[in-house]
């Protein structure tokens, strides 16, 4: 990558994880919640200024998506396939999958019509998505 890709790059992650941290705002926006719940509780949608949190969670999932598919590339180019494009793959997953989990219904939370329970009642799609979120990371 040339100097100025690197330094491009970075700041693109940096605003990408600004963004998905948005959370600490909703002690100003829903106090309440930020206090007495979970940070996935903001995005419920009887919850005010949820779209706030979806729609950062869907951005950060998408532009992590675009930089890990760039870096791929680049890395691929450079002849560095196996543990950078690993680490690429990971930033994909990790992109896809938090993008994806706060697009996707899910009433586990409160969110939307329709919530997908497995194996028992234990396991909800949504910490599925969480889990392979992490995973990626």
């Amino acid at each position: 990558m040339k100097k100025h890709s690197a330094y491009l790059f970075t700041a693109l992650l940096t605003l990408i994880a600004v963004i998905y941290n948005s959370w600490p705002l909703g002690y100003l926006l829903d106090n309440h919640t930020a206090r007495f719940g979970v940070p996935s509780d903001l995005e419920d949608p009887h919850h005010p200024y949820s779209w706030v949190f979806i729609i950062g969670d869907v951005v950060s999932g998408l532009l992590l998506i675009a930089m890990s598919l760039y870096l791929a590339r680049q890395l691929i180019a450079k002849r560095k396939k196996l543990a950078w494009t690993g680490l690429a793959f990971g930033l994909f997953m990790f992109g896809f999958f938090t993008g994806f989990g706060a697009a996707a219904p899910d009433k586990c939370h409160g969110r939307f019509a329709a919530c997908v329970q497995v194996f028992h009642n234990r396991i909800s799609i949504d910490g599925i998505e969480t889990s392979l979120a992490a995973l990626g990371l």
